[in-house]
């Protein structure tokens, strides 16, 4: 069924950008700007202290005092809104406490009902993984609004204003997985991008992927309907191998400057951090990487999980 029955033009009033500082978040940052001057969006710059850190006694042997960790937060926020209103940008900041960062980003976003959430993530290490890579991940699977993550390994954009060129969209034909395509192609249409749709068969399937390609071919082609190839001319790929792996590399390949994938939704935050393939993505992309959440009611079985 096609996915774009006429061209969709897309608004980003309000960007929560969630932030600790790190050096992904300040990668994030850059785009973060570049995403308010295109869409003209006012950005609400949120930083979380993590009370499993934090310990009430300055004197305390482990761990951080809480007046510290505030004072941090608070001066990195205040930091932040002079740079934003610095490049001309509507700016407000929160610094939030919690013992869970994720819960509190998810509660804090369906309280301000932003149209799109900017977050770094870290993919180097045990510990970075569990603290922000599972954070980032729980927020973008419970959030209703698109996420755009940025790995340590992405790529810095260049010029002043936001570019995508090439739009690399990832689907493993699970429902709602339409939608995603849906932001995919509106960003190729709107930045006149060469987009690419991709599915990857798994090395579990090995013995039937070739008599599958065809039809998964098919497939993606039937997602663009005619009147987006008036203006577009999208490239199908279906390929086999391990599905994070193989989506870097036609990212990569094709020095695609935004990766599109919808996503399961999960119901309950996690109390572990399995490295599954959206995180491998997220974690190791070098270009950032949009996610819009499926809905909770319906089935998923793809491998984004």
């Amino acid at each position: 069924m096609p996915v774009i029955g006429q061209p969709v033009a897309l608004t980003v009033e309000k960007i929560l950008f969630a932030t600790d500082f790190s050096d992904s978040s300040e990668k994030a940052l850059a785009y973060v700007k570049k995403l308010a001057h295109h869409f003209n969006s006012a950005v609400t710059a949120v930083h979380v202290i993590d009370l499993t850190l934090a310990t009430r006694s300055p004197e305390a042997a482990v761990g951080f005092s809480m007046p510290d960790l505030r004072e941090v937060g608070e001066e990195g926020i205040r930091k932040l809104r002079r740079e934003l209103r610095q490049d001309h940008i509507t700016e407000h900041g929160v610094v939030l406490t919690g013992g869970n960062p994720a819960g509190e980003l998810i509660d804090y976003a369906r309280e301000i009902k932003p149209d799109l959430i900017v977050m770094g993530t870290r993919g180097k290490g045990n510990l970075e993984r569990f603290i922000l890579g599972s954070t980032a991940e729980d927020v973008l699977r419970h959030v209703a609004c698109p996420v755009l993550t940025v790995g340590p390994e992405c790529i810095l954009p260049e010029g002043e204003d936001i570019s995508w060129s090439h739009i690399l969209y990832a689907t493993d034909f699970t429902p709602d997985t339409s939608h995603a395509a849906l932001y995919a192609l509106s960003l190729a249409q709107e930045n006149k991008a060469r987009v690419t749709l991709c599915h990857i068969i798994p090395e579990r399937m090995a013995d039937c992927a070739d008599s599958l390609r065809d039809a998964f071919l098919d497939e993606l082609n039937c997602m663009v309907p005619e009147e987006v190839r008036e203006w577009c001319s999208p490239e199908c790929v279906v390929q086999q191998g391990e599905a994070a792996t193989t989506i870097l590399k036609l990212a990569n390949d094709g020095k695609a400057d935004l990766i599109v994938m919808g996503i399961r939704p999960a119901i309950h935050l996690r109390t572990h951090a399995p490295a599954g393939v959206t995180y491998k993505v997220l974690a190791t992309a070098r270009c950032p990487v949009l996610t819009i959440r499926g809905e909770a009611n319906l089935p998923w079985n793809g491998y984004f999980g």
